[in-house]
């Protein structure tokens, strides 16, 4: 984890590389949200719903005081299986003093001492039902991030309570799934990286070209593994390349994501 090696490994006056923030998921800041906006996390999922909620306050709470206006109000669903497992408790708790901020907390399987009412919300999980009855409307922007199973889930409940897909914004976590045997009957391909003087061999045994270079531990970066963020964008210097669905992020020309993609030539990557 990125926040282990930090501390472990890391030292002040160490050279870090880094890039802005990119993809799809966000709460655009460039006027105040015409409707409420409702987050979603389950998980690690918390992570990104942080930034939105850190964001809001910064952005819109902050102006309201300034211009005597009115900001609407933002919720946060966040779903863990027990109270010891929420992650930003104490930095939440203190930010739920603001009128504008309702944090609901919902636990799934809560150990014994920890009670509905008292250490949590709501027992049970995030549900479309239980949002519409605290927000009194589903007319809301939603922004959630958890697993694939938990999104899933919750995108058949907005559908059948006809909310308009343009208002459900979703970022999934997709596990690491492993590698698969290597087919002997799929198509051999070279991948070269000019850049690292490497040259590795697809053979029908991985699910993207990101697992395999990952694999080989060829350095690329990359971020939400689902074609969303393009942090794994790489340049396409020789060859072609299918994706194995349609990127959610704008690809530059000449550049793959590697995360969604696999090659049906040669390639040679600017790697």
């Amino acid at each position: 984890m990125a926040s282990t090696h930090f501390h472990d490994v890391l030292h002040v006056g160490a050279v870090v590389s880094c890039k802005a923030p990119s993809g799809e998921f966000y709460m655009p800041l460039d006027h105040p949200p015409r409707k409420p906006i409702v987050l979603i996390a389950s998980g690690v999922g918390i992570t990104p719903s942080m930034s939105i909620l850190d964001a809001y306050m910064h952005h819109f709470v902050q102006e309201e005081k300034k211009n005597n206006s009115k900001v609407l109000p933002i919720y946060l669903f966040y779903g863990e299986r027990t109270v010891d497992q929420l992650a930003f408790k104490g930095h939440l708790d203190r930010l739920k003093a603001h009128p504008c901020v309702h944090i609901h907390y919902c636990i799934s399987s809560p150990n014994p001492g920890e009670h509905a009412g008292v250490d949590f919300d709501h027992q049970g999980y995030v549900s479309v039902e239980l949002m519409s009855n605290i927000v009194g409307t589903l007319d809301c922007d939603f922004y959630m991030c958890g697993s694939e199973k938990v999104m899933n889930s919750l995108k058949d409940q907005f559908s059948k309570r006809g909310v308009p897909p343009e208002q459900v914004h979703y970022e999934v976590l997709i596990p690491k799934t492993g590698v698969k045997k290597v087919d002997k009957d799929a198509p051999k391909y070279h991948i070269e990286c000019s850049e690292s003087d490497e040259e590795i061999i697809w053979q029908g045994g991985h699910e993207c070209l990101l697992d395999l270079l990952k694999d080989e531990e060829i350095d690329v970066d990359y971020g939400c593994g689902q074609g969303k963020c393009g942090a794994c964008a790489t340049p396409v210097l020789e060859g072609e390349f299918k994706y194995t669905k349609k990127p959610t992020t704008s690809v530059q020309a000449g550049h793959c994501l590697p995360c969604i993609c696999q090659p049906i030539t040669d390639l040679k990557l600017d790697l």
